[in-house]
């Protein structure tokens, strides 16, 4: 076949922009295509050279394509670079050239579509030396023969935009209509590319074989399934209702933000808002732990963001975003509730910070190199002049002397410096200590160079060439209960006072020594408060020591502090959100931060044959580099000669079984580090279904079944364990285990009927999702695909963006319906990010495969997925999600946020679909109804 033909064909895709019009153009082209040369259409279509599992591309660049064309057409180089920035798209700049080329040159022999399909296989496999060349010159030969049409294609096709938006619906109700004359078969289609994911080998079979090629497919090891899709339900109610007895499983995912002036525990400089919170710092997480800061965002609020304004019984007032989860007691157990749903009723739990020092030593020897030696015993009485000393003490070493002093009112405490002076000359031996009266203080002083030293060096932070502030070491984290007790009666004796409400306070200016204290006092069951204000613009922190236990008591490894003040700011007059408040999230090592509890987890199908393990993301790519040990421990540990299973592989702690966030694990998608991050980033893979084992395809058997088949052939080991489940038909046991689940920081649960077989590809009631809120309000979150976007105006202008149309996914039409337009969630950096990342996919006119009403500045072919996060679903004639006549409403989101940025893991055809979206809105209508009751 005539490459020239195909392109012809292509063109006239590109030209229309109606879906059935690109069904009937592609049925013709297909009715025209040799048997032995479909398979590579397909392949080109899908804008790939194999299926996307087998990870072959050709890995050109724009200058490289731009050196191919110059080449091919004896245009300079800058010539070509030129015309791309004119025309924003080097296919058309490619075919410009070669019709001025086709003037002056003989015509040269026609391409095939099998020469075509072979030049970009022989590009792709070159690699090792000189493949940036090898690459080139294949290309540039295939421009060089191209007519200008053929080179608008080739040349879009190597750099990965072929702007076509042909999905792969579309091409099996083409490739039913070209065989057979309509679209009946487009179902067995789509069976036979569930099982094998390579629609190309489906289309050869089809054109050779005919429907009964295509009963032939079975499940093989090393190519992958295509995975089961959940529903939705919003209670366990519900489920039990759809799918009686079944078995519940654990879902992940989803955080908010804080205000800047949260402050956040650092395990160096003590409390301090987390914008000053910098990467690589240890913050304390709601585990007790201290973990290092890996990511820190920022972000401008939206403009209809609901911000609430929080106070404890112990601390000060912060701001925080809606559903933003924070660890609760209620009903005798630990729950995760967000912002919105709290009340001030409820008590909030914080963690008891875990320490491992070694226990302070009993006694402590100084000496010096000129014959000093002093042993001073390290008991309460010592502690208690440390705690003075921190609050009313002094080092100096001026006019070359070593004094060491203690400061007391004249007035009220000239018999506590009287203990203190028989205390100093008894316990450190100091023959001369002196007594100064200067503006009604006694200042109390002595020369000992080497504990002035020892003291500057733990109980002092390092200045130039001196000392300043106080602050207390690490090791101090070991004393015990008795020996703090004593320090803390002198803090309180030389900087404590009574306040209006007769507690004993500290004020202090040091935040790294409040808070310290507070997690220090913590550990031994005493509870201190800790508040921040400021007089003359500079900042104190005030320690509290409680009385009773009517605000807060310790119980096992947390506190629980009753909430004061719980009140969501207005926007309305009078104000009391600036919309240009900056919020921040924090991502932190090994651990859900209890600023930032987010875990999600990479789910991935394995393939074993034999001692050749291959691993497939739910996208279908071969992540098998990315999983080293994963490997090993299949090999080792799945007792099948040949299987599938899929999972969940996650980077865990080996010494604690904490998992880790989702980025933290992406990491080791790298291709250059991997054997360092193995060491590093230890994985376990949490094994969840049996596709396939020893010859047996395991898909029809019911879920229970395969469940039983998993235990029979994976052996449970440090890197592999079975996911963890219970059956039930009981709701409350739902609810116990989503709750326990939400406690740990994730996001709800998967219930799977028991008798379902595996639905390669489908999404059914077979498998369910059961998400954290029960509201009536939008609770879960909607994956749209980027349709177009609007130019900016004011602030935006400059970006040249503004906002994005969103569609979801009509799954019976194989078409992206619009939902919504949205401008807020994306930082100033992304704006810019994005808008570089659509104008790859910019199309002259509306995709065929796109209906939408609105009409962007731009149009994009529906390619990149983002999240998106709303008030609610209404219904609106603007948009055409679920429309099915022009005088119908659509649906459409009610102020929807971008969550995060563009999913790289999801295809447009993961996107929410319409029917996804039909039943969240009845859901939320119903339950709107429920509450009004």
């Amino acid at each position: 076949m005539k490459f020239s033909e195909v392109a012809e064909y292509f063109e006239k895709v590109e030209n229309t922009t109606k879906r059935l019009e690109m069904f009937e153009i592609l049925s013709e082209l297909f009715k025209k295509t040799p048997k032995d040369e479909i398979d590579k259409l397909i392949y080109i279509a899908q804008e790939r050279i194999l299926p996307s599992f087998e990870g072959v591309e050709i890995g050109m660049a724009e200058r490289m394509l731009e050196k191919a064309i110059s080449r091919a057409m004896g245009a300079d180089l800058k010539r070509v670079k030129e015309l791309y920035k004119k025309k924003g798209d080097l296919g058309l700049a490619a075919e410009e050239l070669a019709k001025k080329q086709s003037q002056k040159l003989v015509k040269p022999k026609e391409l095939s579509l099998a020469e075509v399909y072979n030049g970009f296989f022989q590009a792709a496999k070159v690699s090792g030396s000189g493949a940036v060349d090898q690459k080139i010159n294949v290309i540039t030969g295939l421009l060089s023969r191209a007519s200008p049409i053929e080179s608008r294609y080739i040349s879009r096709f190597v750099i990965g935009r072929l702007r076509l938006g042909i999905g792969s619906p579309t091409l099996m109700d083409s490739l039913s209509k070209a065989k057979v004359g309509d679209r009946s078969l487009r179902k067995a289609l789509e069976n036979a590319y569930n099982l094998c994911s390579d629609l190309g080998l489906v289309a050869k079979t089809f054109f050779e074989k005919g429907e009964k090629g295509l009963k032939s497919f079975k499940i093989t090891p090393g190519k992958p399934v295509r995975m089961a899709l959940a529903e939705r339900l919003p209670s366990p109610v519900d489920i039990i209702k759809k799918i009686g007895k079944c078995a519940i499983e654990a879902k992940y995912d989803g955080f908010r933000c804080i205000s800047g002036y949260t402050m956040i525990y650092e395990k160096t400089r003590g409390i301090l808002p987390v914008r000053d919170i910098k990467k690589g710092d240890m913050v304390l997480t709601h585990k007790g732990k201290f973990k290092k800061v890996i990511a820190k965002k920022s972000r401008v609020i939206d403009r209809t963001e609901r911000i609430f304004s929080l106070q404890t019984r112990l601390g000060d007032k912060f701001k925080i975003t809606e559903k933003h989860p924070m660890l609760c007691f209620r009903e005798g157990k630990q729950r995760w509730v967000s912002a919105e749903n709290l009340s001030d009723k409820d008590k909030l739990m914080f963690p008891i910070p875990r320490f491992s020092y070694p226990p302070v030593q009993e006694t402590r020897e100084f000496k010096t190199n000129s014959g000093y030696v002093k042993t001073i015993k390290f008991d309460e009485n010592f502690f208690r002049f440390l705690g003075f000393w921190i609050g009313d003490g002094y080092t100096n070493e001026y006019n070359r002397t070593s004094r060491i002093g203690l400061i007391f009112n004249a007035k009220t405490e000239k018999k506590m410096c009287a203990w203190y002076k028989n205390y100093i000359c008894n316990a450190f031996n100091i023959e001369h200590i002196y007594e100064n009266l200067h503006n009604g203080a006694i200042y109390l002083y002595w020369d000992d160079k080497p504990f002035l030293q020892w003291l500057s060096k733990n109980f002092r932070k390092p200045w130039k060439s001196g000392w300043r502030g106080k602050t207390i070491p690490a090791w101090f984290f070991g004393l015990d209960k008795l020996r703090y007790k004593a320090f803390l009666k002198g803090w309180i004796e030389s900087d404590g006072h009574i306040d209006s409400y007769s507690r004993t306070s500290i004020v202090t200016k040091e935040s790294d020594l409040a808070a310290f204290n507070q997690l220090l006092a913590l550990k031994h069951g005493i509870i201190l408060g800790i508040k921040k204000f400021r007089v003359n613009d500079a900042t104190y922190y005030k320690l509290i020591v409680t009385k009773g236990n009517n605000f807060a008591k310790i119980e096992g490894n947390f506190l629980i502090v009753k909430l004061y003040k719980l009140h969501e700011l207005k926007r309305t007059h009078p104000r009391e959100v600036d919309p240009r408040q900056v919020v921040y999230n924090l991502q932190v090592d090994e651990d859900e931060s209890y600023c930032v509890p987010l875990v999600a987890l990479h789910n991935c199908q394995l393939h074993k044959e034999g001692n050749k393990i291959q691993i497939f993301s739910r996208n279908l790519e071969n992540m098998t580099h990315m999983f080293p040990d994963v490997v090993e421990s299949a090999k080792k540990y799945i007792k099948a000669k040949d299987a599938i299973i899929e999972g969940e592989a996650l980077v865990y702690n080996e010494v604690t079984g904490e998992l880790m966030p989702f980025q933290v694990t992406i990491t080791r998608k790298r291709k250059y580090d991997i054997e360092e991050k193995k060491k590093e980033l230890p994985l376990k893979l949490f094994v969840f279904d049996l596709l396939y084992a020893d010859g047996k395809d395991y898909t029809p058997e019911p879920y229970e079944k395969r469940i039983k088949a998993i235990e029979k052939y994976v052996e449970k080991s440090e890197t592999m364990d079975y996911a963890q489940r219970i059956i039930t038909d009981d709701p409350e046991k739902i609810k116990d285990f989503f709750e326990t689940a939400v406690t740990a920081g994730l996001e709800g649960v998967m219930a799977k009927r028991l008798d379902a077989p595996y639905s390669a590809g489908g999404r059914n009631y077979d498998w369910i999702k059961l998400k954290r809120s029960y509201k009536a309000e939008l609770s879960d979150t909607v994956d749209v695909v980027i349709i177009g976007y609007l130019k900016g105006k004011g602030m935006r202008a400059k970006f040249g963006i503004g906002a994005v149309l969103g569609a979801v996914y009509n799954e019976k039409d194989d078409i992206f319906e619009s939902i919504c337009k949205v401008g807020s969630g994306f930082s100033e950096e992304n704006w810019v990010k994005i808008r570089k990342e659509l104008d790859n996919f910019k199309l002259s006119k509306k995709s065929p495969r796109v209906e939408s009403d609105l009409i962007p500045d731009v149009w994009v072919e529906p390619k990149l997925v983002i999240e998106i996060t709303a008030d609610e679903i209404t219904t609106s004639p603007l948009h055409t999600a679920g429309k099915k006549r022009k005088e119908d409403s659509g649906y459409a989101l009610r102020f929807p946020r971008v969550k995060g940025y563009i999913r790289y893991d999801k295809k447009p055809e993961d996107a929410t679909t319409v029917e996804e979206i039909k039943k969240m809105y009845k859901q939320q209508t119903q339950m709107s109804k429920n509450k009004r009751r």
